[in-house]
């Protein structure tokens, strides 16, 4: 969303400028008929929670446009509280 993008604009634009990734953009894809779309969106924030362990800023989205469910997660590439890239910090 916009208001998304500006959010993770500005933590960007206090980071330590040196990259000009914004965001990251990962695909969680599941079988049909394999989970619900609650079911996969508890799944997309467990893993929110555990891979950007509240450092970073995430946008969620369950997905029903296919015969499979999947999430689209974006999250922002600058760290909320140091102002690394996320590149930086888990290279």
């Amino acid at each position: 969303s916009r208001g998304a993008a500006e959010d993770f604009r500005q933590v960007w634009e206090q980071g330590t400028g040196r990259t000009q990734i914004l965001a990251h953009h990962i695909i969680q894809s599941f079988e049909p008929g394999e989970i619900t779309t609650e079911e996969a969106l508890q799944v997309g924030e467990e893993l929110c929670d555990r891979f950007l362990k509240g450092n970073y800023q995430y946008v969620l989205a369950v997905h029903t446009d296919k015969e499979h469910l999947h999430c689209h997660i974006i999250f922002n590439n600058t760290n909320l509280y140091n102002g690394l890239s996320f590149t930086t910090e888990h290279n």
